[in-house]
């Protein structure tokens, strides 16, 4: 997949995300209460590329949600209790507003084509936007690129709906700590993945694109193909 990195002034619709966390032995930062921002600049925020004082911003997507702190207090690994076929049908549904998706496979098919309504319109607005844990900052997908395996992604849409069903490679099964770089990841799961005790996955956040907010992955739980989610790694 071919990625740019953009920095651009948000429009009147698009809303601000600042995703931020200070992991200091068992507390985090508190995160304030949701808000939508006219204006606004997009880039990686600062802090750390890595260690305990890593700090992640964007203002991409949605604002902060109300109530959340990234605390390293649940200590979670991923033990793949559900080997099953990940889906016979791909298929992504959008809600209005901020989605937090991902794909288990790298599509056969490019992005424009599989965020196409039943009707041959497109039911997303802009482009994709993943997170590079790397160096820090969002990647942006177009239309005619692929999607990648493993990969979360943010996507925005006015109405939300159905897109087209797509196919593609396999993505990895390794257990997660192995997918995963030391830091904040926005992940995807190839298959349907139970999360339980592990000194090295921190803390795991998904984000519920109807009520607007994130909840907090607890062992137990399991990670869902075609949603994406933010973890928090050694």
């Amino acid at each position: 997949m071919r990625h740019t990195t953009r920095r651009f002034h948000c429009s009147a619709f698009v809303c601000l995300l600042v995703l931020a966390a200070t992991m200091s032995g068992s507390r985090a930062q508190q995160l304030s209460s949701p808000s939508y921002r006219s204006t606004g600049s997009f880039e990686a925020g600062a802090g750390q590329s890595s260690g305990p004082n890593h700090r992640l911003g964007s203002s991409i997507g949605p604002a902060e949600p109300s109530g959340v702190s990234l605390s390293p207090t649940h200590q979670l690994r991923s033990g793949r209790e559900v080997p099953e076929v990940v889906q016979e049908i791909l298929r992504f549904t959008l809600d209005a507003g901020w989605n937090l998706k991902g794909s288990p496979v790298t599509s056969d098919q490019a992005i424009g084509d599989i965020f196409k309504g039943s009707l041959g319109h497109t039911i997303k607005t802009g482009d994709l936007s993943q997170w590079d844990t790397a160096n820090g900052q969002y990647l942006q997908s177009t239309d005619t690129d692929a999607l990648d395996a493993n990969y979360g992604f943010w996507v925005f849409s006015f109405w939300g709906g159905e897109g087209t069903a797509f196919t593609g490679t396999e993505g990895s099964t390794a257990p997660l700590r192995d997918q995963l770089q030391s830091g904040w990841n926005l992940y995807s799961p190839t298959d349907y993945t139970t999360l339980t005790d592990d000194s090295t996955i921190i803390v795991v956040w998904r984000w519920d694109a109807a009520a607007e907010r994130y909840q907090l992955v607890l062992p137990g739980q399991n990670l869902v193909p075609l949603e994406g989610y933010w973890i928090y790694r050694e």
